[in-house]
């Protein structure tokens, strides 16, 4: 087999040029590759000769999803007391690991979200990996059992509203410092950017001046044959040049300044305030985790017209 060399290609079909086993080149078409083809309904599958009802079809399509959930229950179960063995094994690594392969096999099963909040913060006393364990609050509302639910919620969430607390507290202090600091500064930078200012008016407003003599003076030089005339509007449009050359100059420090007070407001710009971000950032994330583990299933509203009428009987 020679060598083969790509040519070109279109949007139908591509080709190339390949050299056969006599030197001779030839002209091959490749075959598009074919697209991949929707997966399957396990158990649904109508035979060609047999007619069937929509109705039927119908039944046989919700049968094979039935299947399909059923061994996907399967998988995510297993994996779970994979998890767990683990667990007992001192492996939370691969504990993890399982959980989310159960997790991927069938996301309703909800001991995916309890054993998760529990490794990744090595049961409420670590974390480090707080933004993961957030991540899990709607799969945990929503598919934890509200018995389960008040297990986690008396065994963690004191420790969980203590940190929120202090982090809370810590993040207060520190935008405190921050807005001093902030203050500080702004006191400066307005000083040196209300000089700057003064000095650029100093050069920018001569220079108006001048231009609008010299424009005037130009509409009437020619109308008395020259002369003096003539000459002024010379002299006040170098004038004016001059003061512009300098009203540019004098702007760049007004412009520095004026960026400076800018970028003082903005947190990200000094690192007390980028340690604030930060501070309340964590401190809404453990409010995020306490608000998990304290949710319990609103009361429906049937549910709770019946209750109210079974009060009113009573």
């Amino acid at each position: 087999m020679g060598e083969i060399r790509l040519t070109d290609d279109d949007k139908d079909r591509k080709y190339r040029i390949r050299i056969n086993e006599d030197g001779e080149e030839e002209l091959e078409v490749i075959q598009p590759e074919e697209e991949p083809q929707e997966e399957e309904l396990i158990g649904f599958q109508v035979d060609d000769d047999e007619e069937t009802t929509p109705e039927e079809q119908s039944e046989l399509m919700e049968a094979a999803r039935a299947e399909q959930e059923r061994l996907a229950r399967e998988e995510a179960k297993k994996n779970i007391e994979k998890a767990k063995a683990k667990i007992q094994e001192g492996d939370n690594e691969f504990a993890l690991v399982a959980l989310d392969a159960a997790q991927q096999a069938w996301d309703e099963e909800w001991e995916i979200y309890t054993l998760k909040a529990e490794l990744l913060t090595n049961y409420f006393t670590d974390f480090s990996k707080l933004e993961e364990v957030v991540s899990l609050q709607d799969g945990y509302k929503k598919f934890v059992p509200e018995e389960q639910k008040q297990i986690q919620r008396g065994k963690y969430a004191g420790t969980v509203s203590k940190m929120a607390a202090e982090q809370r507290s810590l993040a207060d202090s520190t935008n405190e410092e921050n807005e001093a600091k902030k203050a500080e500064r702004r006191v400066r930078f307005k000083a040196q950017r209300n000089k700057a200012l003064r000095n650029f008016l100093f050069a920018f407003v001569p220079f108006v001046i001048l231009l609008c003599v010299a424009i005037g003076f130009s509409t009437v030089m020619f109308s008395q044959g020259g002369g003096v005339l003539f000459v002024l509007p010379i002299v006040f449009f170098a004038l004016a040049a001059i003061a512009l050359i300098i009203s540019i100059i004098l702007l760049r420090p007004l412009v520095k300044y004026i960026n400076r007070l800018r970028l003082n407001e903005r947190n990200k710009s000094t690192a007390i305030g980028r340690t604030y971000i930060e501070c309340s950032e964590r401190a809404e994330l453990f409010d995020e985790l306490y608000n998990m583990l304290m949710y319990s299933e609103p009361v429906k509203e049937e549910a709770a017209a019946v209750t109210e009428d079974t009060a009113e009987e009573n």
